[in-house]
C-alpha cells in the first residue's frame, strides 16, 4: 500500500471493528497499516470481507489474521509442499530408477534425497515401505521448512557459525 491509501485502509478498519463491536485508535491504525504495507489495498479489502465473512471470533482481527487471508495457511501449505515433494520423489523412482540420476527442482528435496535417505536405497525401497518413506520424508521436509524459517530470522544460530556463514562468498 501507498501513503495515499491510508484513508481508505482506516475506513477498512473503522467498518471491521463497528462488526467485531471493537475499537481501533490512530496509533493502532498507523501501526496495522505499516505491518500490512507490503500488500496492496485491494488484497486487504478481499481480506477484510474474508475476515467478515468467515470470522468466529468478536474481536478485532489481528494483523496476523490479515496475513493468514492473504498468504493462506503456511503450516499447510508447507505440509502440502512437503506431500508434493514426496510424490516428486516417487515419480522419479518410478522413472529414473537406481540406473538413472534423478533431478529435483526443489533443492531440498535433492539434499533430503542425497543426505537422509540415499538415492540407491529408496530405489530399492519394497512397495510397502511407501507409505513410511512419505511420513518420514514430510517430517524432515517440514523440519528443514522451520529451520530455514529460523535462519532467515536469525534465531538459533551459534555466534561461531555465524561468523563462518558470513565468509561464505565474500
Amino acid at each position: 500500500m501507498e501513503q495515499t491509501d491510508f484513508n481508505e485502509f482506516c475506513k477498512i478498519m473503522y467498518l471491521l471493528a463497528e462488526n467485531f463491536s471493537s475499537t481501533v485508535t490512530k496509533d493502532g491504525l498507523k501501526f496495522r497499516f505499516a505491518a500490512l504495507k507490503d500488500y496492496p489495498l485491494e488484497k486487504v479489502k478481499v481480506a477484510a470481507m474474508q475476515i467478515t465473512r468467515t470470522r468466529k471470533y468478536t474481536k478485532m482481527p489481528t494483523v496476523a489474521d490479515f496475513v493468514e487471508a492473504i498468504e493462506g495457511d503456511q503450516a499447510s501449505i508447507d505440509e502440502d509442499r512437503a506431500e508434493l515433494q514426496a510424490a516428486k520423489v516417487i515419480e522419479q523412482i518410478k522413472r529414473v530408477g537406481s540406473w538413472g540420476s534423478p533431478k529435483f527442482d526443489d533443492p531440498v528435496t535433492a539434499d533430503i534425497v542425497k543426505r537422509r535417505f540415499g538415492w540407491q536405497m529408496l530405489c530399492e525401497m519394497p512397495i510397502d515401505q511407501t507409505s513410511f518413506f512419505v511420513r518420514d520424508f514430510k517430517a524432515a521436509y517440514l523440519a528443514n521448512s522451520r529451520e530455514d524459517k529460523r535462519l532467515e530470522l536469525g534465531m538459533d544460530i551459534d555466534p561461531e557459525v555465524k561468523k563462518l556463514c558470513e565468509k561464505i562468498g565474500g
